[in-house]
């Protein structure tokens, strides 16, 4: 196959979007089950620790290691949204106080979740990988 050819095939290529968008939803979820494991923002940094209240209302942060940020209920962790339209996938949360901990709001300090930034070395790897293997299996196909 000449390259005249080849580029007319390539340039006629069916990207499979949807699949290769839902691999990267799949790297992004590992990424954001990695933060909240680890407790840190998508550039590695530790989030800032659980402040409660005393018994006269002033708050206090915590010493003690066992309770583990933001997972007082488990409602923000499992409520990260995923959707797929044409080729645009998009990541959101469906708690009504998620934004206040991802830009930190108020009293509120910021604990990120999701990279909106793109700074994540790890998540950008796994983003470029599905793309690629998308590409490279319609690619594969014309031969």
């Amino acid at each position: 196959m000449d390259l005249k050819e080849f580029l007319n095939k390539v340039e006629n290529i069916n990207i499979d979007f949807d699949s290769i968008l839902k691999t990267v939803a799949q790297s992004i979820d590992t990424e954001i089950i990695i933060r909240f494991d680890k407790e840190i923002d998508p550039q590695g940094r530790q989030w800032v620790g659980i402040s409660y209240r005393k018994e006269n209302g002033d708050l206090r942060d915590s010493v003690s290691g066992n309770a583990k940020i933001l997972r007082d209920t488990g409602n923000m962790y499992r409520s990260f949204t995923k959707s797929i339209t044409g080729k645009t996938l998009t990541i959101g949360n469906s708690a009504n106080y998620f934004a206040k901990h991802q830009l930190g709001k108020g009293l509120i300090h910021q604990r990120q979740m999701l990279d909106t930034e793109g700074e994540n070395k790890n998540e950008q790897l796994a983003i470029k990988e599905a793309i690629e293997k998308g590409f490279y299996e319609e690619i594969k196909s014309l031969f």
